[in-house]
């Protein structure tokens, strides 16, 4: 047995298990009322567009939680040494020379 919830069972658990779904319900929410404008209850036509910006994070949330494996940490500095640091070493050059 392994895994980062081994040592959780019962109350401690359900309490986990809880606070991460409660992060696809709260944290869509905010995010649309931080960068998307919130929403207004003007109108029926404001609040199906606030449901509906909302629901299109919450099925990105979804597809990037089911979409990706977990990544052991030997892929993860794989990935990062061959593509992540020299993008960022370019970025820096070309932030410096002001393009």
């Amino acid at each position: 047995v392994e895994g980062p919830l081994m040592e959780y069972s019962g109350p401690l658990l359900a309490f986990w298990k809880l606070a991460h779904y409660m992060m696809y319900v709260f944290l869509p929410m905010l995010l649309v009322i931080l960068f998307w404008g919130g929403m207004s209850f003007a109108s029926f036509g404001t609040i199906m567009a606030g449901i509906g910006k909302y629901l299109l994070i919450v099925v990105v949330m979804i597809l990037i939680r089911n979409t990706n494996p977990r990544v052991r940490i030997d892929t993860a500095i794989n990935f990062f040494w061959k593509w992540a640091s020299p993008l960022a070493l370019i970025a820096v050059i070309l932030a410096i020379i002001g393009v």
